[in-house]
């Protein structure tokens, strides 16, 4: 099993560069889309 606390770290130290990456990842190789918007 993955090592989630490990996966949120590296999560959270993202670059804004490297996060649009991932998001462009999961968009294309998995069908995947974040939520738009954010927490009011």
């Amino acid at each position: 099993m993955a090592d989630l606390k490990k996966m949120a770290k590296d999560i959270v130290g993202l670059t804004l560069l490297e996060a649009q990456e991932l998001k462009t990842i999961l968009k294309d190789e998995y069908g995947i889309e974040p939520a738009a918007g954010g927490l009011s």
